[in-house]
């Protein structure tokens, strides 16, 4: 697929990873690695099961995930 406004730009894959609510877990890990291989990234999370979970909330988590993927390139 190319953009036809910008046919000569590379086309970069997309990724859209969901489950990606806290930093320490998988979802951050595949997020930023696909970031880091040159791939654009979008990903979702849903609060209200990490509340529930013995680890609690981490309010801040999602912002600093998606801080480092925009880092990372993605």
């Amino acid at each position: 697929m190319t953009d036809p406004a910008h046919p000569d730009a590379p086309v970069r894959p997309v990724a859209l990873i969901t489950g990606v609510g806290r930093v320490a877990g998988l979802g951050a890990a595949i997020a930023e690695d696909l970031a880091l291989g040159g791939w654009d990234v979008a990903f979702s999370y849903w609060s209200a099961y990490d509340a529930r979970m013995p680890w609690g909330p981490q309010p801040d988590d999602p912002a600093r995930v998606a801080e480092a993927v925009a880092r990372a390139g993605g």
